[in-house]
């Protein structure tokens, strides 16, 4: 995939991690539980599944924008319109800790 330019590779990414961790983890939490917990359980595992290649601190900041976003995607009424609006929040997220290479502080070692 490294053919591809990095905006399009964190595109990607961003539209797979929301559609997992918004979209899908919300959704099926929220079969068995209010969606409160339902957005602070999604955060969790976000929060958690950063740890793969971060540190602790990517895990704390992963998980609040996680909570973030999850608000955002209860705004909007658990809605596409929602889901997209996560998806462009996400990706200048990314892309602003891209072009600052702020990365570099959080990579586990």
């Amino acid at each position: 995939m490294d053919k591809y330019p990095v905006w399009f590779r964190l595109f990607v990414n961003t539209v797979f991690e929301e559609t997992l961790f918004r979209y899908t983890l919300i959704t099926l939490f929220m079969l068995f539980i209010d969606f409160r917990l339902a957005i602070l359980l999604s955060s969790i595992v976000y929060g958690l599944v950063h740890r793969i290649y971060f540190d602790l601190n990517m895990v704390v900041i992963t998980f609040i924008l996680g909570i973030v976003l999850g608000i955002v995607y209860y705004v909007f009424h658990f809605s596409l319109l929602g889901l997209w609006i996560c998806i462009m929040i996400h990706y200048f997220v990314v892309m602003v800790g891209y072009w600052f290479n702020l990365y570099r502080y959080f990579v586990r070692r």
